[in-house]
């Protein structure tokens, strides 16, 4: 059903409540800071049936606790940030992991263990934009290619040339590869990239996100 103006909704808005009465798939919403997409998605939670389960994730503990006020309490209205949905998640499939954030340090090192010295000057060069793009790749669920470390490196400014990105993107997939691997040990980025990625199982399926 479409919602009671309570107050003047903008023709994008009623076509974002058309869409969650009407549409199928995956709806973005793209809009400024303090345009209204917050107030947006509470109106559009009333939308959706009772009975479904809906997860509204923040990317803040600050927005999510003020979220958690604003939302009529339901036992299928989860109010959650991304990184403890998925912690929640990882800690049931792995009750023996330790959290360390400094999981991707001590990886590195065990990882360019055996690389030859003309390898290594090139790895301590490069070391923070091999890290930030090993961090992107697992936050951004990218595809493990070298035109996803080249994607990723243009959209997020880090400075790579074509005669370094084969060398930085080889081994930022490789980081990604043993950080996945290693699951005794979990940092802020698996939280989000375990569940995500089917490492771990996802114990509660939502039908709404």
């Amino acid at each position: 059903p479409r919602p009671r103006l309570a107050r003047h909704w903008s023709d994008y808005q009623l076509a974002c409540f058309d869409f969650v009465a009407n549409g199928t798939g995956n709806g973005v919403v793209i809009a400024r800071a303090g345009s209204g997409k917050t107030t947006l998605l509470e109106h559009i939670i009333t939308l959706v049936p009772p009975t479904l389960h809906l997860v509204f994730l923040a990317f803040y503990k600050s927005i999510a606790k003020e979220l958690k006020t604003r939302i009529e309490p339901s036992p299928n209205r989860t109010v959650s940030t991304l990184n403890a949905l998925g912690n929640a998640n990882t800690r049931e499939a792995l009750p023996d992991a330790i959290f360390d954030e400094h999981k991707i340090d001590m990886l590195w090192k065990d990882m360019i263990s055996s690389a030859d010295p003309e390898t290594l000057i090139s790895l301590d060069e490069w070391r923070g934009d091999i890290w930030k793009i090993a961090g992107l790749l697992r936050k951004t669920l990218s595809p493990l290619t070298e035109d996803s470390v080249a994607y990723i490196a243009d959209r997020h400014n880090v400075a790579i040339t074509d005669d370094q990105l084969p060398f930085i993107a080889k081994w930022a997939i490789r980081l990604v590869e043993v950080c996945r691997s290693t699951t005794s040990m979990i940092d802020y980025d698996d939280q989000v990239d375990f569940p995500a990625t089917g490492i771990v199982s996802v114990s509660k399926v939502f039908d709404w996100v």
